[in-house]
């Protein structure tokens, strides 16, 4: 994010302030361009799980559709050495078309790393760096275990809003 817009998401480094604690020996960090080579394994990763959305991410990024590049929007990984363990990002909602609201998009975790802190620690990232810019933020969760996760973190369930499942009031 360029300094026009201030800190954003991934602008703290290692967890920054708020974030909660972040597992020994992993680093958060905000993408400034895409790193074909270290993301070709997650991306294999979620495409031999059956997800699609990485591949997505990647097709948007190269084309320029979504750069994560707005005022309070970012991508971030988690990385441990030179490994890529999980990726996520934050949006202007496109559901919402309020200006406030902003969406928790393309996480993903390595099945690796799970139930490690890795996919906790990036969320509560996210979540903190975007809290100065939106109020609130929403996602959609189909699959259980990633519903629960997600309550875990303190987001609530809701069925009334367009393209979500889930949603977290952020405070400022």
């Amino acid at each position: 994010m360029s300094g026009r817009h201030g800190t954003a998401p991934g602008d703290a480094g290692r967890g920054g302030s708020g974030t909660g604690p972040t597992p020994a020996g992993v680093g958060l960090a905000r993408l400034e361009a895409w790193p074909d080579a270290e993301l070709a394994p997650l991306l294999a990763a979620s495409a031999a799980e059956g997800w699609r959305h990485l591949a997505r991410l990647a097709e948007e990024w190269r084309s320029g559709a979504q750069r994560f590049a707005g005022v309070g929007e970012g991508l971030c990984v988690a990385r441990a050495e030179n490994t890529i363990l999980a990726i996520g990002g934050v949006v202007a909602d496109p559901y919402a078309r309020k200006a406030e609201i902003a969406r928790l998009r393309r996480v993903y975790v390595r099945p690796e790393a799970r139930r490690r802190g890795v996919g906790a620690a990036l969320v509560r990232h996210l979540v903190a760096s975007s809290a100065p810019y939106f109020r609130e933020l929403r996602l959609r969760a189909h699959e259980p275990g990633a519903a629960a996760f997600y309550e875990a973190l303190g987001f609530e369930p809701v069925a009334h809003l367009e393209g979500a499942t889930h949603r977290r009031v952020l405070a400022r």
